[in-house]
């Protein structure tokens, strides 16, 4: 059909997907096909018979009314719909089964409930879409127009080509409708077709490592070996030659024409249906003899019936090969499908949003910097050999990072996996390029432009009314392994200077240090409530932490840390300057400055984001009782004491010099998902134990528990809330994994033993 929007009434049940919106009662569906539609869908209210989303600047609203509802239900759901309205007046499409007569869209009669729904549209000032007579639902009993579409006036010129599809085949007494929308909008390029990309699969090694070879050996063909743009363009230049002849090159993907189980049986089926049906609506029209008329009824019945035979059994047939597969790759495409790892390409959410809400959801995630931020002078640098990158460095590094051909490269296209299969003869001329790199303090530009990808966290809007979204920055491998480099010199340099190192109390991004360790709050809490004392934990939540935090903030911790000028010169360089592309909604492709930040999808940002925090961490060793617990931007502030009451006054001080503390740093806290929560005694009497603290003029009510980490600690640490919550998602995995384990012609004992441990794995998280 080559729809991108598709509205159903009494849908089979739908698996939980993020194109598809359900109502509360599961009778209306709406499914967005994004690639197609290049706009961005959220849902916007969900009622008991109707679903309701906003496609870009549409509000489409699919509904189902039973027809056995009486007038004055009938009336309470119109009125439940206008709610969804609300105050919209144009770019509204509203369609699905009414089960309402009226000769305003063809019936013969109008009904009771036809008459209603008449009135309340031209209250909405809704237009009707349906054209001509034809039935829309075709029984034995005969055939009524019941499923209408609606639009607002300003839509209505543009809606084109509304028509039943009665040469489709539905497989149930409805048929088909379908219609176009002009939007004015350029269709969006296919999704990658603005990026080199090659075949992996067919990849031919020797043909690879023979081109590097030869390459390797030449000189490059460079006017300046000083130029780090220069190298960086015939290093480019060799890994698209040998690219090109060891893969083929693949264009834009192409929309899949055809379900996983179509085949010419099930093709020559559905045409004998269609013909059936035909056949059946003609003889009905013509007022053949009532003999012919179930004959043909009778016939239709039984080719839609095997029909729908055929196709069941070819889902069966294609479920049992998934199965069989998972012998070979347990972790392939059924664990992915079950557990719904698996994610269509599609545009960007970039590509989908209007640009007024692109520009204010950018700036929000990527904010300006509004202090100078000057790079410092090294003018009287003097560069010393010592600080040399060797090759055995930089192989070391690239041999111990994984790699894989399903992580998306950068802008260059090529996927650590290629530079993983590069010669000795290149990576020497890698070396030397980064070594080039550290001599002049350049950090290239082209490494310092990243491809930008934003996840969306959740259908529902945030406060701000801008839809909710992790950005990720795609940058060139070659760069990233430089990033590891440097990394690498750092974690060096902080082991030989502990004085450079970061907090005890800091877990995040650190080597030999997990979650788990971060969990000590319960030696911490259970210390001072076995002494009879009280202690209070209190949750900050930073907003936006690593996309905001200032690089004025960083350069001056690596100063007051004391690294060596080389590493601080070729990090000034690496923190000014940088940008990222991506496309709007009319296929072009946009650039963005970056003034803050070190966003995820950057090597070196967790460990410049640990470097700059850490003046908040050493301010809880100034005062006695207090620790401050944190996992990169997850920050817990302990404070114990005997008395309560002074012990709420002193965490509610402490509390606000600490936000005192990371505004300094340009970081801001969110109050208003700031918890707390108080450890006591069981014998503590619950009617005298205070109820909140004071954070500057902000009360912060204790809680019963707490989320940390991804365990729900409680104030006994019975985990009660902790075990509801695993409950619920161990039994998400289970009935998932129970697709894959049928009784009969299943997977191995081995593998089942595999996925059991799977649901050990949720279940023990933290334990």
């Amino acid at each position: 059909m080559g729809a991108g929007l598709l509205l159903l009434s009494e849908p089979a049940p739908i698996m939980s997907s993020e194109n598809w919106y359900v109502s509360r009662d599961k009778k209306a569906a709406i499914y967005c096909y994004f690639d197609f539609l290049g706009l961005r869908c959220c849902l916007a209210m969900r009622g008991d018979r109707f679903v309701a989303t906003h496609c870009g600047p549409y509000l489409v609203i699919s509904t189902y009314i039973s027809p056995n509802i009486g007038m004055r239900e009938y009336n309470s759901y119109l009125d439940e719909l206008s709610d969804a309205l609300s105050s919209r007046v144009d770019k509204i499409i509203l369609a699905g089964d009414f089960n309402a007569k009226a000769s305003l869209w063809g019936s013969q009669v109008t009904n009771g409930k036809g008459l209603l729904l008449t009135r309340w549209a031209a209250k909405r000032d809704l237009r009707i879409v349906n054209i001509g007579h034809r039935p829309t639902c075709v029984r034995p009993q005969g055939s009524s127009i019941i499923d209408l579409t609606w639009a607002s006036p300003d839509l209505l010129s543009r809606i084109e080509d509304w028509r039943v599809r009665e040469e489709m085949e539905s497989l149930s007494d409805y048929l088909f409708i379908s219609f176009e929308i002009r939007t004015g909008r350029p269709r969006l390029p296919p999704v990658g077709s603005s990026q080199r990309r090659w075949n992996w699969k067919k990849f031919d090694r020797d043909f690879f490592r023979a081109v590097m070879i030869w390459k390797g050996c030449e000189e490059p063909r460079v006017e300046d070996y000083q130029d780090p743009r220069q190298l960086l363009e015939w290093l480019d230049r060799v890994m698209v030659e040998a690219c090109d002849a060891a893969a083929p090159r693949i264009g834009p993907r192409r929309p899949r024409r055809h379900a996983y189980w179509w085949q010419d049986s099930v093709a020559m089926l559905r045409h004998q249906c269609i013909r059936a049906r035909r056949l059946w609506q003609r003889a009905k029209r013509r007022r053949r003899p009532t003999a012919k008329i179930d004959e043909l009824g009778t016939r239709y019945k039984l080719n839609r019936r095997e029909l729908r035979i055929e196709i069941g059994k070819l889902k069966s047939i294609a479920w049992q090969e998934l199965i069989d597969s998972i012998n070979k790759d347990p972790w392939g495409l059924p664990y992915k499908l079950v557990l719904g790892k698996l994610r269509p390409a599609s545009v960007g959410m970039t590509a989908t949003l209007d640009p007024g809400v692109l520009f204010d959801l950018l700036n929000s995630l990527f904010p300006r910097n509004g202090l100078p931020d000057p790079v410092n002078d090294w003018s009287d640098f003097v560069w010393s050999d010592d600080w040399s990158v060797s090759l055995p460095e930089v192989t070391q590094v690239i041999r111990r990072i994984s790699a894989s051909l399903t992580k998306a490269p950068g802008p260059d296209g090529f996927r650590l996996v290629i530079w993983k299969r590069a010669t000795e003869e290149i990576l020497e001329w890698v070396t030397y390029l980064f070594n080039v790199c550290l001599k002049s303090g350049d950090f290239p530009r082209e490494w310092k432009i990243a491809n930008l990808v934003l996840i969306p966290k959740d259908n529902k809007p945030a406060a701000t009314g801008l839809p909710k979204a992790r950005p990720i920055c795609l940058i060139n491998e070659i760069g990233k392994i430089f990033e590891r480099v440097l990394a690498d010199r750092i974690a060096d340099w902080q082991f030989v200077h502990p004085e450079s190192d970061f907090s005890g109390n800091q877990f995040g991004f650190r080597k030999n240090r997990s979650t788990c360790d971060a969990l000590l709050l319960r030696e911490i809490t259970s210390s001072a409530v076995g002494n009879g004392g009280f202690a209070v934990v209190v949750s900050l939540d930073i907003r936006n932490a690593f996309n905001s935090i200032p690089w004025r903030i960083i350069r001056r911790a690596l100063k007051r840390k004391e690294f060596p000028q080389y590493i601080r010169r070729i990090l000034d360089s690496y923190l000014s300057d940088r940008t990222i592309a991506f496309t709007d909604m009319n296929g072009e492709q946009r650039i963005k400055r970056m003034e803050t930040g070190v966003p995820q999808g950057f090597v070196l940002g967790p460990v410049l984001w640990n470097i700059a925090y850490d003046s908040v961490l050493d301010f809880a060793n100034e005062s006695e009782n207090c620790s401050i617990l944190c996992y990169a931007d997850d920050t817990l502030i302990v404070v114990t004491d005997r008395n309560r009451k002074f012990l709420c006054t002193k965490a509610g001080i402490l509390v606000a010099s600490i936000i005192r503390k990371i505004n300094k740093l340009g970081l801001s806290v969110a109050r208003e998902k700031t918890e707390a929560i108080l450890f006591h005694g069981k014998n503590s009497d619950p009617e005298n134990l205070p109820r909140f603290i004071m954070v500057g003029d902000t009360p912060i009510n204790f809680v019963p528990s707490i989320k940390y980490l991804g365990a729900y600690i409680d104030v006994s640490w019975t985990f009660s809330d902790h075990f509801r919550y695993i409950e619920d998602k161990t039994n998400r995995v289970i009935r998932a994994l129970n697709r894959l384990m049928p009784n009969l012609r299943g997977p191995d004992e081995r593998r089942r033993r595999l996925f059991a441990n799977v649901i050990m794995s949720v279940m023990l998280y933290g334990a």
